[in-house]
């Protein structure tokens, strides 16, 4: 039973994607008409904001604190100075994860380059074609939302118009996510050497 729920997770973060750009049109264009039976994701993005990062970070802390290994506040620091790499790392990965995901069931090969414990002495020129080469297919898909929410909000006839936060909302950090995953959380980028 725990192998299947570890498991789950897995299809859980390559579904959440897919998943996303579906809520944007569900909660977009029947806004109000599904009450009774779906709950939109920006009201479930709310309470895991606020249970798992604040919450949990707050009771670790405490936690430390108790056990003796740190003060309060220096363990609170520990906590949250993560947060943003964390938010990162796991929003940005479910295309990946989906990728994987769908090669295993149709038993293609896929070799994980980001996993590399190689370290490569690369400037910051040098790492941005590897980047956008590597991660072609995560650009397009950034590129290609972003345009979806342009046009839901400007272009598209009024009666299709997407303009709700609520349902904008989910979508945008999913974008911000993968976009940012390559870019912010590459060490060769962030040493900025020329």
């Amino acid at each position: 039973m725990t192998i299947l729920a570890y498991i789950g997770t897995y299809y859980a973060i390559g579904a959440s994607w897919p998943l996303t750009v579906l809520n944007y049109f569900v909660t977009g264009w029947y806004w109000g008409h599904y009450d009774k039976y779906y709950l939109d994701s920006f009201a479930t993005y709310v309470s895991i904001i606020v249970v798992f990062p604040l919450v949990g970070n707050l009771s670790l802390a405490i936690l430390r604190y108790r056990l003796g290994e740190r003060s309060l506040l220096s363990a609170l620091w520990e906590n949250f100075k993560w947060m943003p790499i964390f938010t990162i790392f796991l929003g940005g990965i479910s295309l990946h994860v989906s990728k994987a995901l769908l090669c295993h069931f149709f038993e293609i090969d896929i070799q994980w380059g980001a996993t590399s414990k190689e370290v490569e002495n690369c400037n910051f020129l040098e790492e941005i074609p590897k980047i956008i080469k590597s991660f072609a297919g995560t650009f397009v898909f950034c590129f290609g939302a972003t345009a979806l929410i342009i046009c839901g909000y400007y272009v598209f006839p009024q009666e299709w118009q997407i303009k709700t936060f609520a349902t904008i909302y989910p979508l945008c950090v999913t974008i911000f996510s993968h976009f940012a995953l390559p870019v912010l959380l590459n060490p060769a980028l962030m040493k900025f050497t020329f």
